[in-house]
């Protein structure tokens, strides 16, 4: 039977805290609670968190085989695809990006982009011929859902989706994200239990989308943090154990953080400054 993959929050004391601050949120200054305040590292201890960069799109593209897609994350500046794919769509470009990868309508999109729905169409139908496999993989998806009656991630864990036979767009957009947002779960969840094996004594207190975050005493910091590194080295070789065949075709970089408080974490630097990223040698 395999393990659940939701969100896990374990094994600590929790207090009220109502931290705000002040943020523009689509372009209106707003009050931002900050969720993350009341994970706070004991006396003695640090916050170290691995967050996966722009993971889901990059299994995208590996999953599409989008020839053009793959070579923007490959050739992406300092590996931030969304710098790479802001010089051909200025609109929010994460937004565009997330709209054509989960469906979302261009009434939705020009909510978002506070533009009439024809432009946010005329957007997204940019993005969509440049990377025209993306919208080939969606129908196909939606076609081996409504065959087979479930869709599966990246290690084959399957969703049934009832509603898929009567052609319900919410249907056909929960077997898409499943099929991206599975296989993301499916990595975090392999290198959860990898460096969980090789540190049990290290807690992991929050798997948060596709970030993880540890508690490790202080005077363990260095050498945990080598040994994340080796488990993200060996990411294709635990891969290809859980059952996956074939190399991913794009790169997972993740960024490394430190911090007392995960609201106010902190890049990890090396010698010279330079933040600390792990997996398969891209940089962030």
């Amino acid at each position: 039977m395999r393990p659940p993959l939701q969100p896990v929050f374990r094994g600590r004391r929790h207090r009220r805290v109502h931290k705000l601050k002040t943020a523009y949120v689509d372009g209106v200054l707003s009050q931002v609670i900050l969720a993350r305040a009341p994970f706070v590292a004991r006396a003695d201890h640090t916050l170290l968190a691995v967050d996966f960069c722009q993971m889901e799109l990059r299994l995208l593209a590996h999953l599409a085989g989008d020839v053009r897609l793959i070579a923007a994350i490959r050739d992406a500046p300092g590996g931030d695809i969304f710098r790479q794919l802001a010089a051909l769509w200025r609109e929010r470009t994460k937004r565009v990006v997330y709209a054509a990868m989960y469906g979302a309508g261009r009434a939705r999109l020009a909510e978002v982009l506070s533009c009439v729905p024809e432009q946010a169409q005329h957007v997204l139908d940019s993005f969509l011929a440049r990377c025209p496999a993306i919208a080939g993989f969606s129908r196909g998806v939606v076609a081996d859902c409504r065959r087979d009656g479930f869709v599966a991630s990246l290690l084959g864990r399957r969703r049934w989706m009832a509603g898929i036979a009567s052609t319900q767009p919410q249907a056909e957009r929960q077997a898409v994200n499943f099929r991206v947002q599975g296989s993301a779960a499916d990595v975090c969840k392999l290198v959860m239990l990898a460096v969980s094996r090789a540190a049990p004594d290290v807690p992991l207190l929050a798997q948060l989308h596709d970030e993880l975050l540890w508690e490790v005493p202080r005077h363990r910091l260095d050498a945990f943090r080598a040994l994340v590194g080796r488990e993200l080295g060996r990411l294709e070789t635990l891969l290809t154990a859980a059952g996956r065949p074939g190399p991913l075709l794009v790169p997972l970089p993740v960024a490394v953080t430190t911090g007392q408080c995960w609201a106010d974490m902190q890049p990890l630097l090396e010698e010279g400054g330079r933040p600390v990223t792990e997996g398969d040698g891209a940089a962030v």
